[in-house]
């Protein structure tokens, strides 16, 4: 998010969720910007290395140029309990 020069306003985790091999975490991001700052993190998000997804997304306009958004993202992850 800083490096698209976003405002980070929160950041907050609730945990994990198992889901069989896979555990679900979910993480409550909400941050502020331009539309081109905020277009180019989603970007960012869908070439990481890590599965995700964006559960949820609410767009606010603040300003003219400054948008106000709070994702809900789960962040995918094999479960490697020992057998």
């Amino acid at each position: 998010a800083k490096k698209h020069k976003l405002t980070i306003k929160s950041i907050t985790t609730s945990g994990s969720k198992d889901s069989g091999e896979y555990g679900i975490m979910p993480i409550d991001l909400s941050i502020a910007g331009s539309f081109e700052s905020v277009y180019a993190f989603i970007q960012s998000l869908e070439q990481m290395n890590r599965l995700l997804s964006i559960n949820r997304m609410s767009i606010r306009r603040e300003s003219v140029n400054r948008l106000d958004v709070r994702f809900v993202i789960h962040l995918i992850f094999h479960n490697q309990e020992e057998q």
